[in-house]
């Protein structure tokens, strides 16, 4: 894994940490606002993902596959 990707990782996954913090706090605050709640709660499952996504993507850049299958390739391909 190069620094940049673990960089870009690592950013991902502070994004995801803010978003599901802002979501704690509108969810069990005063005045709770489940709607706004439940959006930076996707926000931050997206942003985990994304952070996923990015060090599988760095992991196979550095090591060759043993083996390929068309289901993995779907799954973390970045082409269309």
């Amino acid at each position: 894994m190069t620094p940049e990707s673990h960089h870009l990782e690592c950013a991902w996954l502070a994004k995801a940490e803010s978003d599901l913090a802002t979501a704690r706090l509108l969810i069990i605050g005063e005045e709770p606002y489940f709607d706004t709640g439940c959006y930076h709660c996707q926000q931050a499952a997206d942003k985990a993902i994304k952070a996923w996504l990015t060090a599988v993507e760095a992991l196979q850049n550095q090591i060759p596959p043993k083996k390929s299958t068309p289901q993995c390739e779907v799954w973390i391909s970045t082409e269309n």
